[in-house]
């Protein structure tokens, strides 16, 4: 964590020295200057800075001691110290206001400033909107309040402040707008957060006021609406589930209620303040000032929705209006935590109180927040939150809540595999089995799970097992082997093993199953594939059959490697791309050119007839393809193969440019197979060919299907490929589309994450362009401004030149003035030329952020559309077949009930049949 530890208040990391600084038993000997950081830091921990002392009261008396000793030295540097510990560590909070408490009795000047500090900080949190700075920041001035540093009573009544201002977000006839009522929401949600760890102490000497605030949150409650989105949920809600559901906001007003009639008792909270109540009678307490929370912002115009928005009437325009508005809320004041229940509540709730769920839950996520920078503090605070009772599975619960939250996670997925990968290892007996149950329980549930969410589930755990030796009981999971291949959960176990090769080998994680039934879900060898090669067996060329062994051996030394993670092994060549794409074609490629495929007979020798190429393929193909390959192995020029390519190729396959597209793009692709950096060498150094051969959109999709046909069993090094190409411009976003939604790729949408992973490819690249010109734009016109004031800076000083020119005396003077006004002139000459180079970048490059405007728009529609037409093309086809279904049911029980009324018939026959034998039987008697 970063903590100031100078007075220019310069954030850096705390060192392994400063950590390891220890305690002499003797205080006179501590070094006062360095050490005390160190204590101040990690008060209410038990470490060895404070030589064994555990006592959260003797660790404050220590560090009180040795700042004391000279604080006349030190205070400048301690204020700010304290309060960003305070504010960085939320979880020690409590240590650090009673802290403050004590040496507030003795230097009051001292405890003003930090009052003073934290006014300003609040006032200036509610104006920016930085959400934790808010909560954190009341919190801290709750305990000032119980801490004997501010009077309890103007802490309640800024609370009641705010509350009264939320309840004016939802009241338009008082100005307010309802739109905003997610920012309201956390307001109220930040007084509430306050209550544990205050509420008892103002139960006892203000309960009025306490009752006054708790009314008016009462009252805000019952005129608010609920925010629950099933979109955002992880799970579908199913029928079978008892409770409705709650946003953020009613859960913790429940857990309040129910911790007031609890007389407030919270375990999880530290109340340390108790324990020096009697020191504390003499402090004094500082007046606030004043406070002014946020108006609520104004409702929404008619101007202010888009141009291309119009349509509709005025009361149209205006829902549309407050809906952006509730958009842009929910963007700037997102739901605190978004509860995951993983776990049967007698393993989470039982062991503590509703209430303290909720502050385990806020120390975990400020945590997680403060500490997303260094891994090995995040983990040893997560291990060691003031609380006196366990809280693994609420941790484990906590963490993936916030992996899995929609429509993102606050970090990056990677930071929280990282986090779980440390907790394994910080607690080695109990947080493993905790982690196994929630990836059991993850599993149990994958065909209710958010499709999103699964794919976060799939790449974390993939990652998770590659830091444990991709250890994993999956016999236990053996069942999924006889699921369709659209079964949720078998979809989940086949994309986890993929990713697992992408980390790692196919052949190791084909022996960490343990199981022939599981090596069914194991997917192909990630292995190009090339059709435009001989068959080694028909006869020569050496171009395409490498010696006997050759191809076997090189090739395997690539086979199975995961993409760009073993990328050095293949690729130790590729630093300027002829020799590793040299090695590529006679090594890893080369078992590919003329591989194992082609042993489909024994020649001559063998007296069995072979077929010379693959089916589908002739020999001109063939023959373009071996010349390309001698082409790129000589280093031949891009422009130069990609003339050739343009006059022979095109020629030679019978002029069809799609055939000699789909030829050109296997093989360089095949030449470059060895690794990712070959494949972008490749990509890179012969992609005018390409783009020659594939201008259009219609082409582009044609080179895609090029591209997926050599890399269909191994879906990275395709994304990889595809990303790339996207990224030469080789392809269009809207081509790749068009290739994503073909009808022949419906299939993979519901056994495969590989088209899904493309998809978000295209779209991320498309935003993440606009958004870096965007930036681009925003610095050229901050340079823009300064050339243009500088030339206008210029400009006047080559008037004010000129005209002292005019007015100078004497031919010396004149001489000074003369040259004076050169020099000007130069000067304004240069700057003006300046101001018009940053005008004209500021101009072309706000035309490509137009361009890059108008391609995101036309990728969002072009994907909307794409999707409507899937959806309603499979809608159709399930309409048709249970329309059939239903024709042969009906035509099936048509058929029964003819069988019944035939047999019916048949029994009536042999009923009169009967009777007449009786009665003939009777008549001869």
């Amino acid at each position: 964590m970063a903590l100031e530890s100078d007075r220019s208040n310069k954030r850096q990391r705390v060192t392994s020295e400063n950590r390891g600084a220890t305690f002499r038993k003797d205080e006179a000997d501590f070094e006062v200057g360095t050490s005390w950081r160190v204590l101040v830091l990690r008060l209410g921990e038990r470490c060895m800075e404070f030589d064994g002392r555990m006592d959260p009261i003797d660790q404050m008396d220590l560090c009180l001691t040795v700042v004391s000793r000279n604080f006349d030295a030190l205070k400048g540097e301690l204020l700010p110290l304290l309060m960003q510990c305070a504010e960085d560590l939320p979880q020690k909070a409590p240590f650090y206001t009673t802290l403050v408490s004590l040496l507030n009795v003795d230097y009051e000047e001292f405890g003003a400033s930090v009052v003073e500090h934290v006014m300003a900080g609040l006032q200036a949190a509610f104006e920016t909107g930085e959400c934790n700075k808010m909560r954190i920041l009341l919190r801290l001035l709750a305990l000032l309040s119980v801490a004997a540093v501010v009077p309890e009573s103007e802490v309640l009544q800024v609370l009641s402040l705010l509350v009264d201002t939320a309840t004016t977000h939802l009241d338009p006839t008082a100005g307010g707008n309802s739109s905003w009522q997610p920012r309201a929401d956390f307001f109220v949600f930040c007084v509430l957060a306050c209550l544990p760890f205050a509420a008892q102490d103002w139960q006892q000497s203000n309960p009025d006021d306490l009752s006054t605030l708790l009314a008016a949150v009462e009252s805000y409650m019952a005129a608010r609406s609920s925010l629950v989105f099933p979109a955002l949920t992880v799970f579908e809600p199913q029928p079978t589930d008892t409770t409705p559901p709650q946003d953020y906001l009613e859960d913790l007003w429940d857990r309040i209620k129910a911790c007031k009639e609890d007389s407030w008792k919270a375990e999880s909270v530290p109340r340390p303040h108790v324990a020096v109540k009697d020191r504390l009678s003499s402090s004094m307490r500082h007046p606030l000032g004043l406070f002014t929370p946020p108006p609520p912002p104004p409702a929404a115009t008619q101007p202010d929705v888009d141009a291309d928005m119009d349509e509709g009437g005025d009361e149209q325009k205006q829902t549309r209006a407050a809906a952006r508005q509730r958009f842009e809320a929910l963007q700037e004041f997102p739901p605190r935590i978004g509860r995951l229940k993983l776990f049967p509540p007698a393993k989470t709730d039982a062991a503590m109180a509703p209430i303290d769920r909720f502050v385990v839950q806020e120390y975990l996520l400020d945590v997680l927040f403060y500490m997303n920078g260094s891994r090995k503090e995040c983990a040893s605070y997560l291990v060691g939150l003031p609380v006196p009772f366990r809280y693994e599975y609420v941790m484990a619960e906590t963490v993936f809540s916030q992996l899995l939250l929609l429509p993102r996670p606050p970090f990056r997925p990677i930071y929280y595999t990282i986090v779980l990968v440390d907790l394994c290892k910080a607690l080695p007996g109990a947080f493993p089995a905790v982690l196994a149950g929630a990836v059991r329980a993850l599993f149990s549930r994958a065909a209710i799970m958010d499709v999103e969410c699964r794919t976060r589930v799939i790449q974390w755990l993939a990652h998770h097992l590659s830091n444990f030796a991709f250890v994993w009981p999956w016999a236990a999971w053996a069942a999924v082997a006889r699921q369709p291949e659209w079964a949720p959960q078998r979809v989940f176990v086949s994309e986890v093993l993929e990713r697992e090769i992408r980390l790692s080998y196919y052949d190791k994680i084909r022996e960490s199953l343990g199981s022939a039934e599981m090596e069914q879900l194991l997917p192909p060898k990630p292995e190009p594939i090339f059709k435009f090669k001989r068959n080694r067996a028909a006869g020569p060329g050496r171009l395409l059959a490498p010696a006997e062994g050759e191809g076997e051996e090189r090739g395997g030394e690539g086979e199975g490697k995961g993409g760009g993670e073993k990328e050095k092994e293949g690729g130790e060549k590729a630093g300027d791309g002829d020799e590793g794409m040299k090695e590529g074609g006679e090594g890893g490629s080369k078992a590919e050119l003329g591989g194992k495929e082609g042993k489909t007979g024994e020649g001559k020798d063998g007296g069995k007839s072979v077929q010379q190429y693959e089916e589908g393929v002739d020999a001109a193909a063939v023959e373009v393809a071996e010349e390309l390959i001698v082409m790129v192995r000589t280093k031949r020029a891009g422009k130069e193969v990609a003339a050739w390519v343009e006059e022979n190729a095109v020629e030679k396959v019978g002029g069809e440019r799609g055939r000699a597209l789909d030829v050109v793009a296997q093989t360089l692709l095949v030449l470059g197979s060895k690794s990712i950096t070959h494949s972008v060498t490749v990509l890179e150094r012969y992609g005018l060919a390409l783009q020659l051969l594939a201008p259009d959109q219609l082409s582009q999709v044609h080179l895609l299907h090029s591209i997926w046909s050599v890399w269909a069993n191994a879906p990275q090094m395709a994304a990889v490929v595809i990303d790339r190409c996207l990224g030469f411009r080789l392809v269009s976003p809207l081509a790749l589309l068009d290739w994503c939604f073909l009808p022949s790729q419906y299939e993979l949408y519901h056994t495969s994450e590989r088209i899904w992973e493309i998809l978000r490819t295209a779209v991320s690249k498309a935003t993440n362009r606009l958004r870096h010109v965007g930036a681009e734009v925003a610095a050229l016109e901050r340079a823009s401004a300064v050339a243009a004031a500088a030339a206008s800076k210029a400009h006047g000083e080559w008037e004010a030149a000129t005209l002292a020119e005019e007015e100078a005396e004497g031919e010396e003077a004149k001489t000074q003035a003369a040259a004076k006004a050169e020099w000007a002139k130069q000067r304004s000459s240069k700057a003006q030329e300046e101001a018009v180079a940053a005008a004209a970048a500021v101009e072309g490059k706000e035309r490509m952020r137009r361009e890059a405007e108008e391609e995101e728009q036309a990728l969002f529609i072009s994907l909307l559309l794409h999707f409507a037409t899937a959806i309603s093309s499979r809608r159709a086809a399930v309409a048709e077949a249970a329309v059939r279904e239903e024709e042969e049911e009906e035509r099936r029980a048509g058929e029964e009930r003819m069988e019944e009324d035939e047999g019916e018939d048949a029994g009536m026959e042999g009923e009169e049949d009967g009777d007449g034998g009786s009665d003939s039987v009777k008549v001869y008697t």
